[in-house]
């Protein structure tokens, strides 16, 4: 459980043990190096706790937290489980916002893609299973058709609805191999409907994609259209490499 302190909260941890000041309103003289380079932590603590402007950190706790920790006193407030608790309790609140904020900002790009799936399945040639995925054959192939388990080799681009390209295979002029396991449910669905040597278009809805998150370079909320070359399939393999998307 101690991996918690390395998700997206780590900082919090961190902070229990560097320190800083107690009184912020209090002018503070840098005599010596140490304190020079105490106060330069305290300033990047400082504005990493100030990223997130709808959480206010008791600075004056914090700093009898450091003292307490420093002095080997701070099993006398909680026990090392207590300590995890708190965190965890706070981290997990702080999670929920975060997954409530992003499923707000992605209603827009949802709605766009439902827009966009409503009229493209009116289109000829455009196929929908009950999952919503939907999918146009561009050319079959004569090959077998892999399952969820296999690993696959597949030429690929990626583009969002306004037709912005954010992946592609043919790009970087090498096929991807991966696990058909270890990807997302759209691909997942979508390449165990074509038999090796096809070439397909896919309309990935966002809850078969990335969901109301997205990615670094895929915004919460997105449809996506892949089209896919699948070129090879192989033996599954315990360990397997991801493509980019």
């Amino acid at each position: 459980m101690k991996k918690y302190f390395f998700t997206g909260f780590a900082i919090l941890s961190i902070i229990m043990f560097i320190g800083c000041n107690k009184k912020t309103d209090k002018k503070t003289e840098l005599k010596t190096k140490m304190d020079s380079v105490s106060y330069v932590i305290g300033t990047n603590i400082g504005r990493n706790l100030k990223t997130d402007t709808s959480v206010k950190f008791n600075t004056e706790a914090i700093s009898a937290g450091i003292n307490d920790a420093v002095n080997g006193k701070d099993s006398l407030v909680f026990k090392e489980v207590d300590k995890q608790k708190i965190l965890m309790s706070f981290q997990q609140e702080m999670m929920q916002k975060e997954k409530e904020k992003a499923t707000k900002a992605s209603e827009p790009n949802k709605k766009r893609g439902a827009e966009f799936l409503a009229e493209n399945r009116k289109k000829e040639g455009v196929f929908e299973t009950k999952s919503g995925l939907q999918y146009k054959v561009i050319k079959e192939g004569k090959g077998k058709i892999p399952t969820e388990s296999d690993m696959v080799t597949v030429n690929y681009e990626g583009r969002l609805i306004d037709g912005n390209v954010f992946d592609s295979s043919y790009k970087r002029g090498e096929p991807a191999t991966f696990g058909l396991n270890g990807v997302i449910k759209g691909w997942i669905e979508g390449l165990q409907l074509m038999k090796e040597g096809s070439v397909y278009e896919l309309y990935i809805p966002s809850d078969l994609a990335y969901g109301d998150t997205g990615n670094q370079v895929i915004p919460g909320g997105s449809t996506l259209i892949f089209k896919v070359e699948l070129l090879k399939i192989g033996a599954p393999k315990t360990q397997e490499k991801n493509p980019k998307k």
